[in-house]
């Protein structure tokens, strides 16, 4: 019988991919809140434009994409102000698409 080696350590999958996922479903959700919005009080929409709808799902997706920001930080190597500027952009239209591409790193094994 073999003993386990005690410099073995788990290996945890990358949060990343998810992390970028859902950074694109956060800003895609985003926009089509804001556009239903824009129906519901701009063009009179019938069903209230489709808020009821899309709003609980963007809050959903929002909720998603902020629990992976924070299990990802630590993989990302973002201290305090990147996090918070992922958190932020996720409250800007088109800021989802921004962390997707510009703060996110893949690494090489995921």
């Amino acid at each position: 019988m073999t003993e386990p080696s005690s410099t073995s350590t788990a290996s945890f999958p990358s949060v990343a991919r998810p992390l970028r996922i859902a950074a694109v479903a956060e800003a895609v959700s985003y926009l089509a809140l804001m556009a239903a919005v824009i129906a519901k009080n701009v063009f009179d929409a019938a069903g209230e434009g489709g808020v009821p709808v899309v709003g609980p799902i963007h809050g959903i997706i929002f909720l998603v994409y902020a629990v992976l920001v924070m299990m990802g930080r630590g993989e990302q190597r973002w201290g305090l102000g990147p996090t918070l500027l992922a958190l932020v952009l996720s409250a800007v239209p088109f800021g989802g698409f921004y962390v997707d591409r510009k703060m996110i790193t893949v690494p090489a094994s995921a």
